[in-house]
């Protein structure tokens, strides 16, 4: 017996079709999440527990760099705010050269580097000249301390890094007990930007 297999061809046909989707608007987004528009240059931002809004950004970089533009007098047996009435830069910490002008205020919590210059332009035949960075007037960091016998003129610097809060002040504070009223020299922006004296404070991480 002979049996024959048949063969036949199907076609398939397949079908597509697309159908257009619109993207809804951020502003529409915002609407139906009962979101609040924000105003010009805030940022959309979490609280991390599911909530959302509009907040302004903080700024990462917190820097300034002041001096003292003129003589100032130094007290004998007199610890003395050193005035700043020169600023060079500053970015994120608030300074006034008239208001407070001893004071350097963070506005930013973070991890800061401080170093300053002073120089007493009188010689000191007895007693010694000290400096120290201040915060809020209570914290004395660093001291430097120089002795008596200069004949020339007396330059201290010094550096510290500390935790500061929103809020905390730092300044220099200077002593001398020569038995005499003595002076810190003017400032002298031009040239090589040296100058004293002079302070300086920039964030490092933060907080």
């Amino acid at each position: 017996m002979t049996t024959k297999f048949g063969s036949s061809n199907t076609t398939t046909t397949t079908t597509t079709t697309t159908t257009n989707s619109t993207t809804p608007s951020l502003s529409t987004v915002l609407a139906q999440s009962n979101i609040s528009d924000g105003t010009d240059g805030q940022v959309l931002a979490t609280n991390g527990s599911g909530t959302y809004g509009f907040a302004n950004t903080q700024a990462l970089v917190a820097t300034a760099g002041v001096y003292r533009d003129g003589a100032q007098t130094m007290l004998n047996d007199t610890l003395t705010l050193v005035e700043w009435n020169g600023e060079l830069w500053k970015s994120g910490i608030t300074h006034s050269n008239t208001i407070n002008p001893e004071r350097l205020v963070i506005t930013i919590a973070g991890v800061y580097n401080i170093s300053a210059e002073v120089t007493i332009n009188t010689s000191m035949s007895t007693g010694y000249f000290q400096m120290f960075i201040s915060v809020n007037s209570d914290t004395a960091l660093d001291k430097r301390r120089y002795g008596t016998q200069q004949t020339t003129d007396i330059n201290l610097s010094t550096c510290a890094t500390i935790s500061l809060s929103v809020g905390d002040w730092i300044s220099i504070v200077v002593y001398q007990n020569s038995g005499a009223t003595r002076s810190m020299p003017t400032g002298d922006t031009s040239g090589d930007v040296w100058v004293h004296p002079e302070l300086g404070v920039t964030l490092i991480t933060q907080l």
